[in-house]
């Protein structure tokens, strides 16, 4: 069970934009930094409205029986580089392409909803060192495949519940027993999972997979009336290998603009952190030493502040990781192993 937890952790949780950071004290070039992740040409365009000096409130708006879907695309290439007695190069790439269907069930008097979400359709392409990797939810998929991607079929066309606020906060995610029991239907016979197992997997599904990929149509907004130029910022605790990472991730109204029509705040996003844990140990008689991680985050969205929903957001985080290992061989001499992965991120969000 704890296989295929992870399976569906790793493939699922597509780098939420909740994790960056810059080296202590390091000076950032915000606007440059941001130029560097996003292609922000594309927004610069834009027709601006001129609200004065109004100020609105982003929240979202929803009504009972409201439906809509987004469309949401990754993009994730990884370099590695070991180098021991010769040097090794590896290089991935992935693409997926999810389609999300979503059905108002109810609005409380505080404008917490209660939403029926949908995972419609799924296609994966991957390449790892040449090696392809193609799935897609909507093919006529054989046993085989479908057992082999078990975790993406788990997911797919199985409605699950969201509770949301109004200010995009995911309060609860439930409705996940028609997921665990087709999950456990596709496992061989001597491996089927008990009560126990069911719900430690069906935690595991809302808050490693599940929530983490939602949250990213829902974007956390200030409880503030906001207007041009207005910032805040959002503080939250993250890990990253043997790292403990204190994030703060600054939002920014660059404008108010016209996207088909409506009225959207351009909002862009930058973050930070500091980075603390043990860099240096022994696991399994392999001796470490990390070098402080390198990672940078930034991003664009629009906001409609007329109908209360996000349009598009494009968000990329950049994560480069170096360590240093030794070990000893068969004949206890010491083997120095050192390793470089550089992973690159980029989600595209769009109301469809």
């Amino acid at each position: 069970m704890k296989n295929i937890i992870l399976k569906i952790t790793l493939l699922l949780a597509v780098f939420v934009f909740v994790a960056g950071c810059t080296k202590k004290n390091e000076k950032t070039d915000e606007a440059k930094q941001n130029q560097n992740l996003i292609n922000t040409e594309a927004y610069n365009n834009l027709e601006k409205v001129n609200l004065g000096n109004d100020k609105v409130t982003l929240q979202y708006q929803f009504k009972p029986g409201d439906k809509f879907s987004y469309k949401l695309t990754t993009l994730t290439s990884t370099d590695q580089t070991v180098q021991a007695d010769s040097t090794l190069k590896s290089k991935s790439n992935q693409s997926a392409t999810y389609n999300f269907d979503f059905n108002v069930l109810k609005v409380d008097k505080d404008k917490n909803a209660d939403l029926s979400v949908t995972i419609s359709s799924m296609k994966i392409d991957a390449d790892n060192n040449g090696q392809k990797i193609t799935y897609d939810s909507k093919a006529n998929n054989s046993p085989e495949i479908k057992s082999k991607f078990m975790e993406y079929e788990t997911i797919t066309n199985m409605p699950y519940n969201v509770k949301l606020d109004a200010n995009g906060n995911i309060v609860n995610i439930s409705n996940l027993d028609k997921m665990v029991e087709k999950l456990n239907a596709m496992q061989p016979s001597n491996q089927k999972l008990n009560a126990q197992q069911k719900e430690q997997l069906k935690n595991s599904i809302a808050e490693a997979a599940l929530k983490p990929i939602t949250q990213l149509i829902f974007r956390e907004l200030p409880n503030h009336a906001v207007g041009k130029d207005s910032t805040w910022t959002k503080n939250y605790p993250g890990s990253l290998a043997v790292f403990q990472l204190q994030n703060t991730a600054k939002f920014k109204v660059d404008d108010f603009v016209k996207v088909n029509g409506a009225r959207a705040a351009k909002i862009s996003a930058i973050l930070s952190a500091k980075a603390t844990g043990n860099k240096q140990g022994t696991d399994s008689g392999v001796t470490y030493n990390f070098s402080d991680p390198i990672i940078s985050g930034g991003g664009i969205m629009l906001f409609n502040i007329d109908n209360g929903k996000l349009i598009k957001a494009e968000t990329s985080t950049r994560v480069e990781m170096n360590v240093q290992l030794e070990m000893k061989d068969a004949a206890q001499k010491t083997k120095k192993t050192t390793r470089k992965d550089i992973t690159t991120n980029k989600n595209i969000i769009e109301l469809i």
